[in-house]
C-alpha cells in the first residue's frame, strides 16, 4: 500500500510508521500467533472514524498489539453508516472532528439523540480548537486526544479514558 509521505510528515508520524511497519514485519516472523489466538486477546471493538487514510492507518498500527480490535472507516458519512449498521458490536469510538462530509460534532449529536448509540463511549482525536472540543465534551464525549500524538500517548489516553468509563458503568 502506498501512502502520501507528506501527509505522514505533516502529522509527525512518518518515522513512527516506518519503524512500526518494520517491527511488525519482524515480529510476525518471530512470534507468529494464529488468528484465533490474536482474536482472544482483542476484547474492545473500536471504531475509528477519520477522513485521512494516513491517520486511520497510524491508529491501526498503534493499537495493533493492544486489547483494541480496530475497524477503520474513512469519512463521517461512511462512519455514521457503519455505526448504524453495527452499533451492537462497537465498544468504543475514536472520532475525528474535522471532516469535510459530516463533522465529528454532527456524528456525536446524532449518536446522543439515538438510544441505540448514546451510550457508546466516544474519544475525540483532533487538532480542532478548544471551543469545538468543549462542545463535544458537553455532548458526552469522554475525552480528547490532541493531534499530533505518539503511539504511547494514544494508547495511554485510550486506556485511561475507556477503562475509567467501564469501571463507572460496572459500578452502576
Amino acid at each position: 500500500m502506498l501512502y502520501n509521505t507528506a501527509a505522514f510528515d505533516s502529522l509527525g508520524i512518518l518515522d513512527l510508521y516506518l519503524k512500526q511497519s518494520s517491527l511488525l514485519d519482524k515480529e510476525a516472523k518471530v512470534n507468529h500467533k494464529s488468528s484465533k489466538e490474536q482474536a482472544l486477546t482483542k476484547n474492545v471493538n473500536t471504531l475509528v472514524i477519520d477522513d485521512l487514510p494516513v491517520c486511520l492507518s497510524a491508529i491501526e498500527l498503534c493499537l495493533y498489539h493492544t486489547e483494541y480490535s480496530v475497524v477503520t472507516v474513512e469519512g463521517g458519512r461512511a462512519g455514521l453508516d457503519y455505526l448504524y449498521r453495527n452499533f451492537n458490536t462497537i465498544d468504543l469510538i475514536l472520532l475525528d472532528l474535522m471532516m469535510p462530509d459530516v463533522s465529528g460534532i454532527e456524528i456525536l449529536t446524532k449518536m446522543k439523540a439515538d438510544p441505540r448509540l448514546r451510550n457508546i463511549p466516544v474519544i475525540l482525536q483532533t487538532a480542532s480548537d478548544y471551543a469545538e472540543v468543549q462542545q463535544c465534551l458537553n455532548l458526552g464525549a469522554i475525552g480528547c486526544i490532541r493531534k499530533p500524538y505518539t503511539c504511547q500517548t494514544l494508547i495511554d489516553s485510550i486506556n485511561s479514558l475507556y477503562h475509567d468509563v467501564s469501571r463507572l458503568k460496572q459500578g452502576q
